[in-house]
């Protein structure tokens, strides 16, 4: 089962809207946008909200890897006066129904999440994580975060790899193998590992690579595999 729209008092969101499409739709006053000068560091829009699936909380945060990709990531914190954690699993159950996965822990401070529950849907991930004390974060009181992370390995291809691969396509038509000189290398070449890779085991580790270096601006054309079939893995 997919969940595709969420929303978040004045907000619609759905997978595939930009933090653009947040700001669109509330008073310019009613948002906070955080940029980073580090590449790396994603950017996010913060707006005010009162509740979430029926609990009182204060704020949603929504975060992308830039302004022009999409939101691959949401999270609300809750205030550190729902202290009482049971009620608040208890209450997103009703709503989502039977956690996927849930796991606790009796070492009781801060810095420890002492439960933690999962509800998986085919294309995003809702996690809720209470700690074992008041933490502060995002200039709140918390004593835990309700996320919300996208999971859509082929929607981030649609996007993001595919036109990249239709233009390497008409490349790949223009190669002449008759021109092609290779070089020996000392070490047999492999692909890089990352952690989506296992994030996605029924996908080829290609097929996902591909998708995320192409939400994280790091596309790169592929060897066309005419040229892939006549070099070995210590070739370039």
């Amino acid at each position: 089962m997919r969940k595709e729209h969420f929303q978040f008092g004045d907000v619609n969101f759905k997978w595939g809207d930009k933090l653009s499409d947040i700001k669109a739709q509330l008073p310019e006053k009613d948002t906070v946008t955080h940029s980073y000068e580090e590449s790396y560091m994603p950017e996010t829009v913060t707006i005010k909200l009162s509740e979430m699936w029926s609990l009182k909380v204060a704020y949603c945060h929504f975060s992308a890897a830039d302004d022009d990709r999409l939101i691959d990531s949401i999270w609300i914190n809750i205030p550190a006066q729902l202290f009482n954690r049971q009620p608040v699993i208890k209450k997103l159950i009703a709503y989502l129904g039977s956690e996927s996965n849930y796991s606790s822990d009796s070492h009781y401070c801060s810095g420890n999440v002492v439960e933690h529950c999962e509800w998986i849907f085919d294309n995003c991930v809702i996690g809720v994580s209470m700690y074992g004390g008041v933490r502060e974060e995002d200039d709140e009181r918390i004593i835990g975060c309700l996320s919300i992370s996208l999971s859509d390995v082929e929607l981030l291809d649609s996007l993001y790899s595919k036109p990249i691969r239709d233009v390497e396509y008409k490349m790949a038509d223009e190669v002449d193998i008759s021109t092609i000189q290779s070089f020996q290398t000392q070490q047999a070449q492999s692909m890089r590992r990352s952690k989506e890779r296992e994030e996605f085991p029924n996908h080829p580790a290609a097929f996902v690579i591909r998708a995320f270096d192409g939400f994280h601006k790091e596309a790169l054309f592929q060897t066309p595999l005419a040229v892939q079939s006549i070099i070995t893995e210590s070739e370039v």
